[in-house]
């Protein structure tokens, strides 16, 4: 399995299955996401951002 995040700017990152985390699509995606990134927390710029950068994570998919 691996994990591609998407970034606000269109891009697309691809990440291999972290083997210390369960095998299941949402756990390996949020695992991946606390690592990259950070949560700002509420008002319009709620979301998460890679760690230092004003770019947002917008989410992730599972290829199998």
């Amino acid at each position: 399995m691996k994990i591609l995040m998407i970034i606000a700017t269109g891009a697309i990152i691809t990440f291999p299955m972290d083997k210390s985390v369960e095998a299941d699509c949402f756990e390996q995606g949020h695992s991946i996401l606390q690592k990259i990134s950070t949560y700002q927390g509420s008002g319009t710029n709620q979301g998460w951002y890679l760690k230092g950068k004003p770019i947002q994570v917008a989410g992730w998919y599972c290829k199998y």
